[in-house]
């Protein structure tokens, strides 16, 4: 009768546990993105270098594609 009680009080607990930590585990990935979004929004937080390599890289693209015109109209004439 003991073992019962006990094996039911022990599986509602055990439930109540893994309830519990599913219920961390979300919280802490739903903290980690709204920190993450709230970062890349921030309007302090100094974001110069990744202008800086978005510029350098559309720089770069720019000139592929001016080369390739070039070489598209040299070997096929204009």
């Amino acid at each position: 009768m003991f073992d019962f009680i006990s094996n039911i009080l022990e599986r509602i607990t055990y439930f109540f546990t893994q309830v519990v930590l599913l219920i961390i585990i979300v919280l802490a990935v739903v903290l980690l993105f709204l920190a993450t979004n709230r970062h890349n929004k921030n309007p302090y937080v100094d974001h110069s270098q990744e202008i800086q390599k978005q510029k350098i890289e559309a720089e770069r693209d720019a000139q592929y594609k001016e080369a390739l015109q070039r070489l598209y109209d040299e070997q096929y004439g204009k």
